[in-house]
């Protein structure tokens, strides 16, 4: 039906239908608008690639204010600043892209595109600290973490000890730092969840495992640590520490 209506030229409207149909305005012959909020709907839920979503931000120069525009003139005029490599024009236009992003729930496409980056340009302020934030979040984050360490930035140092490996040693300032001191300790996951993988159900203990850090980032904070617990027991060291920097730098609560 929905392929039906776009071949008589009444193509269905797709941000109410099923996420997968917003692909469909991913097309060149879709308007550029509808291309945005259909990147913008994707990337909330990690379906769309980073260089997808630089592509259709920058496709065109915006010709309105206001809500998604802003946002893409933002990206713009950041890419810009970071490709001359300006480190007063990327600290100026650093802010307004993050913010736009974060409106977005885009960031770590933002942080995959950007990260790498924006660790070599002497920034300060809250340029230095949002490009601390973007790095720990892209693919290298301990790499950031260390060289924050190293240059003793005063950067938050528990998100250090999280890229780490190592927050278990710094104070817990809140119940959510604590949960994930008590997933880095020396503990074994709960019961429930190690007996799927002792039976062999490593699928399945997993699939748990990411309902209860969904529920833990939404409150119940203990979940957090089970799950986070599971996942390096079975060698997903990496993942626990992304999903644990990621509970910590995008608080969806605010």
């Amino acid at each position: 039906t929905f392929r039906m209506h776009a071949a008589i030229g009444e193509p269905l409207i797709t941000a109410n239908l099923p996420l997968a149909f917003s692909h469909a305005d991913l097309q060149s012959t879709a308007a550029w608008k509808s291309q945005l909020e259909a990147t913008d709907r994707l990337a909330r839920h990690g379906a769309v690639s980073e260089n997808v979503l630089l592509r259709n931000y920058t496709a065109r120069t915006p010709a309105a204010s206001g809500g998604i525009w802003d946002r893409a003139a933002a990206i713009q005029h950041f890419d810009v600043a970071l490709t001359a490599g300006d480190p007063v024009e990327v600290a100026r236009t650093l802010p307004s892209a993050w913010v736009a992003m974060r409106q977005a729930r885009a960031e770590i496409q933002f942080a995959k595109l950007y990260g790498a980056a924006l660790q070599e340009l002497p920034l300060a302020g809250e340029a230095a600290v949002i490009a601390f934030e973007v790095g720990l979040l892209s693919p290298d984050y301990e790499a950031v973490a260390i060289a924050a360490a190293a240059a003793d930035a005063g950067f938050d140092p528990f998100l250090i000890g999280i890229a780490r490996g190592t927050p278990q040693n710094l104070p817990a300032s809140s119940r959510r730092t604590q949960a994930i001191q008590d997933a880095f300790d020396s503990a074994p996951p709960p019961q429930e969840l190690q007996s799927r993988v002792d039976d062999g159900k490593l699928g399945e203990a997993l699939l748990r495992a990411l309902a209860l850090f969904e529920a833990g980032s939404e409150g119940d904070l203990r979940s957090v640590a089970d799950a986070l617990k599971l996942l390096r027991s079975v060698g997903l060291e990496d993942v626990a520490r992304r999903a644990a920097l990621q509970l910590m730098i995008l608080d969806r609560a605010t």
